[in-house]
């Protein structure tokens, strides 16, 4: 997986949280200090859980609320695809945890963005 600067004179950056995942697990987690909305792009074709996380600093992980775009209503976790949003300031980095896996690939890509 890899972190790209998309914008760095913007205030952008990605990262590929999870890439075709075809099992349990928690992937590569995306650094958020600094910054104050992530949104992530949930693709594929699956049956699988993914719980969202966050953590401070070296704290264990714990889950968050996210807010899908097509529905509105947060939520720790989501079996659909689709645009989520979370408010990441103040936390140190937030994860895509495969929670549960039965079958299909998943793709998870995370841009954060600082406040204007």
């Amino acid at each position: 997986m890899g972190t790209t600067a998309v914008g760095v004179e913007k205030g952008v950056f990605e990262e590929q949280m999870q890439l075709n995942a075809v099992a349990q697990g928690g992937g590569t987690e995306i650094v958020t200090t600094g910054y104050s909305t992530l949104v992530m792009s949930v693709t594929g074709t699956f049956i699988a859980v993914i719980m969202w996380e966050a953590r401070l600093g070296a704290a264990d992980w714990a889950s968050v609320r996210v807010t899908p775009e097509a529905t509105g209503t947060p939520a720790v976790a989501t079996a659909v695809g689709g645009l989520f949003r979370y408010e990441c300031a103040g936390v140190n980095a937030v994860r895509a945890l495969i929670s549960a896996y039965t079958s299909g690939s998943i793709s998870v890509l995370g841009q954060a963005t600082r406040g204007s």
